[in-house]
């Protein structure tokens, strides 16, 4: 799942996002809207391998390119070209990956992370 926030004059990096673009939460594509992270949910026949809400930012999703140290990744006013790094011409969106481990269901012995294989999937 990812999070997604736009850079407003006066106000920072916030979540207030234009009503014809991705939500504070979506899929890989922004086009599927969550209103938080527990909107997500494990594939079928998979459940949470935590019962706490253990959600972590993944810093290697958008390889080639890097995430800032927070799990960052900038990209223009239409979300295209990513990097790394915020700047200050260019930077008006940015958005990063939270990931949970899952376990298949009634399998409390076996997990893995509710994410895709890294790689250039931005």
């Amino acid at each position: 799942v990812y999070e997604n926030q736009r850079w407003w004059l006066g106000f920072g990096w916030i979540p207030r996002l234009g009503s014809n673009e991705r939500a504070k939460w979506s899929d890989l594509s922004g086009k599927v809207r969550y209103v938080s992270t527990s909107d997500f949910m494990p594939e079928d026949g998979f459940e949470w391998a935590d019962e706490g809400g253990g959600w972590e930012v993944e810093h290697l999703w958008a390889l080639p390119v890097h995430t800032d140290e927070d799990g960052w990744v900038y990209t223009d006013n239409f979300w295209k070209h990513p990097a790394a790094a915020a700047s200050a011409v260019s930077s008006y969106t940015r958005r990063r990956r939270w990931i949970r481990k899952v376990r298949p269901a009634n399998r409390p012995d076996v997990s893995r992370d509710s994410s895709m294989t890294p790689g250039a999937q931005y």
